[in-house]
């Protein structure tokens, strides 16, 4: 999960009768943890919490006061950062003129042949131990409609600073950084932003289908639409590194 996310279940209870479907959570540390339900138009219930931080999570779905099979489940969760999902693009490497100080003494990467792909965090480490004493700004648009993108500059050590930029938009992009209110050389720096791609691209289905709990098992509805060309795998392990069947099926489309 990504910090903030909530998980969601699918549940199907159209052959369990007339009947209250509740949910308990406890998280890793046995505090109770809200679990909210809610009928879907289709008659399923939507079962979601929001976890309290890595570590297992314990689930107990009941229906008319019985736990339904496979209740209480052990959730295991870990929250993933975009770096360990492949959406940062940091950049190497260093640039800067032997003894300048001020702007030109401001070290930071080549932007040279630069592309980023729309999904992606652009993390740039700036050195400025030898520009002297100062204050380093930056802004970013796209080129052609003007847009600004995000951009956070956060201190990392003693003289050094780390700007991440998310673009929101495809097409060229200016960064512009200043130093003491002077352009560094080459500023503003221009790279590309590109479309998502390959497994950058692929996504759970953004709908209430995305994780459905089933007799066999949960499924997850992968959006692979936007990927190119390739083929999807699938691993599954449990706690104690115990390793579960994963199967990856393709939706039969009908006329």
């Amino acid at each position: 999960l990504k910090d903030g996310e909530e998980v969601t279940l699918i549940i199907d209870v159209s052959k369990a009768g007339e009947g209250q479907l509740l949910g308990t959570c406890k998280g890793p540390d046995s505090t109770n943890v809200t679990v909210k339900t809610t009928t879907l138009d289709n008659g399923d219930i939507e079962v979601s919490f929001k976890p309290k931080g890595d570590g297992d999570h314990t689930l107990d779905l009941t229906f008319n006061n019985r736990s339904i099979p496979g209740c209480p489940a052990t959730i295991n969760i870990r929250h993933v950062t975009p770096d360990s999902m492949g959406l940062v693009l940091e950049l190497a490497p260093w640039e800067v003129d032997a003894g300048a100080k001020g702007a030109k003494g401001v070290r930071h990467p080549s932007f040279d042949d630069v592309t980023v792909q729309l999904n992606q965090t652009m993390k740039i480490p700036i050195d400025l131990s030898a520009a002297g004493p100062g204050n380093i700004e930056v802004s970013c648009m796209q080129e052609k409609t003007k847009t600004p993108c995000p951009v956070t500059v956060i201190p990392t050590k003693q003289g050094a600073v780390e700007i991440a930029v998310k673009p929101l938009e495809t097409g060229p992009h200016l960064l512009h950084i200043t130093f003491n209110g002077v352009d560094l050389p080459k500023s503003p720096f221009r790279f590309m932003v590109e479309p998502p791609s390959g497994a950058n691209a692929v996504t759970l289905k953004k709908n209430s289908q995305a994780v459905k709990v089933v007799k066999d098992g949960v499924q997850f509805a992968i959006d692979c639409s936007r990927a190119g060309p390739g083929v999807l795998t699938a691993a599954c392990t449990g706690l104690m590194d115990s390793s579960y069947l994963a199967t990856v099926r393709s939706p039969v489309v009908t006329n």
